[in-house]
């Protein structure tokens, strides 16, 4: 929370998101500020408000049902969340225009937290094996390539199209979840090294900061450059991105790991005693 109300400060008094974009932020509305007709002025946001509606909804489902009902409930989000964005798609074509904003609202991404939750479910309350893991990470990956494939003529690489807007995160989904199941599995396994390395330790500590912050960095150069006050180089246009990407990288890494030691941690610490 103190990063985030950072964050939103920093942005109304550089002057970049207006006020009404910050009002509703604070109440983790970042995605949803186009139904109030006001854009989402700092897109890093809208994944933020997913994740705590998220937190918001999902633990009370999770208190009040069983774990079939909590299994039957994630296939049905994962079923539903298509048919929403399809509806959601010929809802915006109407207006001529389909816009890719329209896939951040929370019921039109609904589905990937749903197989994140699903995965939690069968491994706590489902005795697999590793090889029996193995295999479903397999199948999952299978199917995103089955999927893709398939669908490729149908367009679904274009948003603007229905088979893009409905399928485009289903095989995303798929492959983020084998992945996930492959990365737990060798960070319980002999090869624990591959998935524990200092500098993976390293970014995760600093993660949520360097998401928050970052975009914030590379703008704040863009405005230096288009002011003069960073003089442009005469380079190749390659080499230029890759020297910005890296010289502003690291500088966002930088604040990110400041704010997570010396300003985050504190508020932490008193986790344990207002939580």
């Amino acid at each position: 929370m103190p990063a985030y109300l950072v964050t939103l400060a920093t942005l109304l008094v550089a002057r970049a998101a207006p006020l009404n974009f910050i009002l509703l932020s604070l109440a983790y509305l970042s995605n949803l500020t186009p139904l109030f007709g006001i854009p989402i002025a700092y897109p890093v946001l809208w994944s933020l408000a997913v994740e705590e509606h998220f937190y918001l909804v999902w633990p009370a489902i999770v208190r009040n049902i069983s774990n079939r009902a909590l299994i039957a409930t994630c296939l049905l989000v994962i079923a539903a969340s298509p048919f929403s964005r399809l509806l959601s798609f010929y809802l915006a074509q109407r207006h001529g225009w389909v816009s890719y904003k329209i896939f951040d609202y929370t019921w039109n991404c609904a589905d990937g937290l749903a197989c994140g939750a699903l995965l939690s479910i069968c491994l706590m309350h489902f005795s697999l094996s590793r090889t029996a893991l193995w295999k479903i990470a397999a199948t999952l990956s299978l199917m995103a390539i089955a999927i893709w494939t398939i669908a490729l003529p149908f367009g679904i690489l274009s948003q603007q199209k229905p088979v893009g807007a409905v399928l485009q995160m289903v095989p995303l989904n798929l492959i983020f979840v084998a992945l996930l199941v492959a990365v737990l599995l060798l960070g319980s396994g002999p090869y624990r090294q591959w998935s524990r390395s200092p500098a993976l330790e390293f970014f995760g500590y600093i993660s949520y900061g360097l998401y928050l912050y970052h975009l914030m960095v590379f703008n704040a150069f863009q405005w230096l450059l288009a002011h003069g006050l960073i003089k442009r180089l005469d380079m190749d246009p390659l080499w230029a991105l890759v020297i910005r990407f890296f010289a502003v990288g690291s500088v966002s890494v930088a604040i990110a790991y400041l704010s997570r030691k010396y300003f985050e941690r504190p508020f932490l610490r008193l986790k344990a005693r207002f939580a």
